[in-house]
């Protein structure tokens, strides 16, 4: 499951991010970039399962 919590400033959600550490299936993306109103700059935030992030990051290799 992706969540984009991009605009969860403008809803009354909690966020999911808190969840990740006990789903496997789960990752979470924010952005600083619209939170922050930095348009030109593509900055986010993935935040997953341990193990979930090791196999995201080997797919860049």
């Amino acid at each position: 499951v992706l969540v984009d919590e991009a605009y969860l400033q403008y809803s009354d959600q909690p966020s999911l991010i808190a969840q990740v550490a006990q789903r496997d299936d789960l990752i979470v993306l924010r952005t600083f970039s619209k939170l922050y109103g930095m348009a030109g700059l593509r900055l986010g935030v993935a935040a997953a399962h341990p193990d979930r992030l090791r196999e995201l990051a080997s797919l860049g290799d």
